[in-house]
């Protein structure tokens, strides 16, 4: 192995780091696949075929699990979490956390305390 092949990085890798550490951010499918050097295309293909999730999929469900991380912290509101985790309006966070958890951000985290 020469030493270039070891300093590739899977796109996907790439991207999903990219997320991780940007999450907070208003990122799009664009933005990350610019990060990668690939097409948006490309990495939706990338993505499903590896992970069986779009990119846009993996940023909202990266988004929710540090929502239920953050939002147990008791002197955290919904807002402050929803801000915190990248949602741009906490009715939307609100409206998608109870999607995905089947219950609201409140009483999520009323659960988690007790």
């Amino acid at each position: 192995m020469n030493s270039s092949s070891l300093e590739y990085v899977k796109p996907v890798t790439k991207a999903t780091n990219f997320i991780r550490k940007n999450f907070q951010l208003q990122i799009s499918e664009k933005c990350i696949a610019d990060h990668c050097g690939i097409s948006k295309r490309h990495l939706r293909r990338l993505f499903v075929n590896e992970l069986a999730v779009t990119p846009c999929q993996y940023l909202f469900n990266f988004r929710i699990k540090q929502a239920k991380s953050y939002i147990r912290q008791k002197n955290k509101s919904v807002k402050e979490t929803a801000f915190y985790c990248g949602f741009s309006h906490p009715s939307y966070f609100s409206k998608c956390f109870k999607m995905e958890t089947l219950n609201s951000p409140t009483k999520y985290k009323r659960k988690a305390i007790n």
